[in-house]
């Protein structure tokens, strides 16, 4: 897996697609162009694009409170947050302290600061981070990397701070999906604006994410993305073929995409993308359409 300016491991983390996110806004000639993900997560390919000089702003976008709360904190608490970070204590006990305290928070529908620390410390020692998992080496940590093995805290703490340092540069939004590109996207539609929708998987989505969506739900999310006209955009979907009907005024393609988590090795993915779009397979990203 590629390296990553984001400070969060994230099952089937999208960083591996800043590549051929960059070729697209190139090939469509956009330039200073702003990035948008209204489905954040660990926000891999914005930070990419951002801390590379590829983009001048992203806007972020997570309903699940926990990692809105810990990209607040690296935002707008840094050094309380880095505190925790440096103090952190990586033993079982504590793994387990953290997870009590992620459980009773985790409903809490605003910002907390123990809460982001307790997620963020979950995604560091969790197995391929699933903040719902069990820890790296199991719970006798017997296995032959330790809980502690993805918490190197002067690289976590560098990648903290030149996230924070870009701040002025970031519109980082806590709401649902549907209500983010129904009310707030509006302000920013532009021919200079890139969205990368990458909503919660249909099949693994109950197993990896908090906030798990219906098929009602994810029709309604096609229909509000089909309609925006004043952007670029491409989607992305685990495959299933339920999906691909709620697309069918897109373009279609399927591409390999390496997985991290639940499911091992390559599989095949959905990405859809606005018909004026110019798309083409690179950087590894083999796109095979979809007739």
């Amino acid at each position: 897996m590629p390296a990553t300016d984001s400070i969060l491991r994230y099952p089937g983390g999208k960083t591996q697609l800043s590549g051929f996110v960059q070729h697209l806004m190139e090939i469509n000639r956009m330039n200073h162009p702003v990035y948008c993900e209204p489905f954040c997560g660990g926000a891999g390919v914005a930070f990419k694009l951002l801390l590379s000089g590829k983009v001048d702003e992203i806007i972020l976008n997570d309903f699940d409170n926990a990692i809105y709360s810990i990209w607040y904190a690296v935002l707008y608490d840094t050094n309380r947050f880095l505190m925790k970070v440096q103090s952190a204590v990586l033993t079982l006990d504590e793994w387990k302290h953290q997870k009590d305290i992620y459980n009773r928070l985790k409903n809490l529908n605003e910002y907390n600061i123990d809460l982001a620390f307790a997620a963020f410390y979950l995604n560091r020692t969790n197995r391929s981070g699933i903040i719902s998992g069990g820890p790296i080496g199991g719970m006798q940590q017997d296995g032959k990397y330790k809980l502690g093995c993805r918490f190197n805290k002067e690289t976590l703490e560098r990648k903290i701070r030149r996230i924070a340092a870009r701040a002025e540069h970031i519109y980082l939004y806590h709401m649902d999906g549907v209500d983010f590109i129904e009310n707030e996207l509006p302000n920013y539609l532009n021919q200079n604006l890139f969205i990368f929708f990458d909503p919660p998987y249909v099949k693994q989505g109950p197993v990896l994410y908090k906030n798990r969506l219906t098929i009602k739900y994810h029709e309604q999310l096609a229909a509000d993305i089909q309609r925006i006209k004043e952007a670029k955009w491409i989607t992305t979907y685990d495959y299933d073929s339920r999906i691909s009907q709620c697309y069918d005024g897109s373009q279609q393609f399927k591409y390999l995409i390496r997985y991290s988590a639940a499911v091992k090795g390559k599989q095949y993915e959905f990405m859809f993308a606005e018909p004026g779009l110019t798309i083409e397979s690179s950087d590894r990203v083999i796109l095979e359409p979809i007739s």
